[in-house]
């Protein structure tokens, strides 16, 4: 009878152990396999828009409208706030960015040329100095928006 119960935690010794490494192995491939596209930008991210900027070029279906956009400076955080400030005017947007599309989101608030600016941009060049963007999926305008380090 001793031998049994010696031979049965060997037993359920080896299962045990073995149904471990499985388990673990999944949580592994689960872990590995989370999409982490869709999170927001955090403060430790290079991301090229964060800082404070003037638009230097803004049009809209070959129409430039850069000068409705001359008392705006646009501050973007790494947390994903967008601050606006215009003489001594205030606004809290915020922005994001899935799948290399920010969207702009000017939350409805405000004068028509800021919503102008409510789309989602893809990045097509920065440097130091400027972020140049075009509008994506968007057939009623064609806009380009070319931002200045402020």
């Amino acid at each position: 009878m001793a031998n049994m119960t010696g031979l049965t935690l060997i037993f359920k010794s080896y299962y045990m152990k073995r149904i471990l490494k499985i388990a673990l192995m999944a949580v592994a491939v689960i872990t590995a396999s989370c999409k982490k596209d869709n999170m927001p930008i955090d403060s430790n991210s290079n991301n090229p828009v964060v800082g404070n900027w003037k638009i230097f070029s803004f049009v809209d279906n070959g129409v430039n409208q850069t000068s409705q956009f001359a008392a705006y400076t646009f501050t973007f955080s790494s947390n994903n706030h967008l601050q606006i400030t215009a003489r001594k005017m205030l606004d809290m947007c915020n922005w994001t960015l899935t799948d290399s599309i920010y969207h702009f989101n000017m939350m409805g608030m405000h004068s028509n040329a800021l919503n102008e600016l409510d789309d989602y941009w893809k990045l097509m060049n920065f440097s130091d100095t400027t972020c140049t963007f075009a509008t994506v999926d968007n057939t009623a305008h064609n806009r380009s928006l070319i931002l200045r380090r402020n």
